[in-house]
């Protein structure tokens, strides 16, 4: 009976604690309703993906007994894939854009104009027509030794022979190295970028073992023909081993200097903007920390006895974590490089925009922290900023893949339902100025530090009211 007792005690002492619903039930909740409804709209309907093609296969030439055949298996590939359907709709898979360069497939696929680029690299029919081969002569070889074997043993000597040459004809096809590769282009934080890359992986072989059915097919009859001899094949019969390799290379967009990165490592690096600002934006916490305390101590209402302004005691506040915000950024970069995830490379205009930004982005967020100490109560404030920050800081990093509708354009720039988020403009133009400093020049981060400069605008404005009418006027009722 003690023990039940506890059981309800402890139970009722949990249901009744703030943190319960807040914490442990709260945060969990908001994210499953925000995620959830964001995956059902981007998934609700199928369509197109749209890829970019860039073609530098070389043509091969192999021969066939006397005849002599040239195929660009590139341009075949390219092929496959604009005719691919998704399975039960007449829905095409692939939007597919041509694309002429490596210099042009990185401009594309970093202003998402594309969302990866598929390139056939100069040796891609040479090691395909060699898989062909390869795979022609191992799904031939045991049937015809079989029939020469069989013809031995009821006394066709002469059927026999002539099994022993098409045999023989064959072998040149065996012992033939190959590696079938392709890269694709793209940012890996990007969905549908990473939906492409495993694409890739199915449809280049489906294209390849397609392409050796038709092969061996064409091949058998050949040898029928030429050597008056009788090979049944059937998709049984077909074989699929495989001795070399497949290989989809991702290459990131910004990721030039010859380095080998895995793709946990080029994902993490295309992350650390969207990591630095949620960094920023979640010391919204230290600054009502700060603001509870000047207010709890007596600090505001000594400072309303002296000459400092409500402008100049906020400005100083906002000010300050700008700075702050740069000291927070520089850590966070200092990691980034150390660990491997990155290499900043670009000019110093680039280096100032991004000053700019993160000094603008710590900005945004105290003026932000303020209204929530302004507007509500000192025992839910931080429970608030957190809750927000914390969901929205994951909606715009780039962790999850969400669907992130167009509203319009501004400045030039595409004005998205995630630019609705202030931060999310510190992101883009972060990444731009320092990840993607070779492919954006620097006139393409304006338009995100403008969106930037207005949405902290707005909020220090509002910060500078509000502070002053429920705070610096009624200090004494706080």
């Amino acid at each position: 009976m003690t023990i039940l007792s506890i059981i309800i005690h402890k139970f009722k002492s949990v249901t009744r604690t703030k943190e319960l619903y807040t914490y442990i039930i709260g945060f969990p909740l908001v994210f499953m309703i925000i995620y959830g409804s964001f995956t059902g709209f981007a998934y609700s309907k199928v369509e197109p993906i749209k890829i970019g093609f860039l073609n530098n296969d070389a043509p091969v030439k192999y021969a066939i007994g006397e005849k002599t055949y040239q195929t660009n298996f590139g341009e075949k590939f390219y092929n496959y894939l604009s005719g691919l359907k998704y399975e039960g709709t007449n829905t095409s898979v692939f939007n597919i854009v041509n694309i002429s360069s490596r210099e042009e497939a990185e401009q594309k696929t970093g202003k998402l104009e594309v969302a990866a680029v598929v390139e056939a690299p100069s040796n891609f029919s040479k090691n395909v027509i060699n898989a062909l081969k390869s795979i022609t002569y191992l799904t031939l070889v045991g049937i015809i030794s079989n029939e020469a074997n069989n013809a031995y043993e009821l006394g066709n000597y002469e059927l026999a022979s002539r099994y022993w040459a098409a045999l023989t004809e064959l072998s040149s096809f065996s012992n033939l190295t190959y590696k079938i590769k392709i890269t694709i282009i793209s940012d890996p934080t990007y969905s549908k970028a990473t939906q492409t890359y495993e694409l890739a992986w199915k449809y280049l072989i489906n294209f390849v073992f397609r392409e050796a059915n038709e092969f061996t097919t064409y091949y058998a009859n050949y040898l029928s023909q030429k050597y008056n001899i009788t090979i049944n094949i059937n998709s049984e019969s077909f074989s699929s081993a495989m001795e070399q390799t497949f290989q989809v290379e991702f290459e990131r967009i910004g990721g030039k200097g010859g380095l080998k990165e895995s793709f946990t490592k080029m994902y993490f690096a295309v992350l650390v903007p969207g990591q630095i600002v949620q960094s920023i934006m979640l010391a919204a916490v230290s600054v009502l920390y700060m603001l509870h305390r000047e207010l709890t101590s007596g600090l505001i209402e000594r400072i309303k006895l002296t000459k400092v302004s409500s402008t100049e005691y906020i400005s100083g506040i906002v000010l300050s974590w700008g700075i702050i915000a740069l000291f927070q950024a520089i850590i966070m970069l200092a990691a980034a490089i150390i660990l491997g995830y990155i290499k900043v490379a670009g000019s110093v205009l680039d280096y100032l925009l991004s000053v700019t930004i993160l000094v603008i982005a710590g900005i945004l967020t105290a003026s932000f922290s303020i209204i929530i100490a302004s507007l509500t109560k000192k025992e839910i404030a931080n429970h608030i900023v957190l809750m927000i920050l914390i969901t929205v800081s994951l909606m715009i990093a780039g962790y999850f893949p969400i669907q992130n509708p167009v509203l319009g354009n501004l400045f030039g720039r595409e004005f998205t339902v995630m630019d609705l988020i202030p931060w999310r403009s510190a992101i883009t133009g972060l990444r731009k100025s320092l990840m993607l400093a070779d492919i954006y020049s620097p006139i393409d981060v304006l338009p995100d530090l403008l969106l930037l400069t207005i949405w902290t605008a707005i909020y220090t404005a509002i910060s500078f009211i509000v502070f002053s009418a429920k705070i610096l006027r009624k200090a004494a009722t706080y």
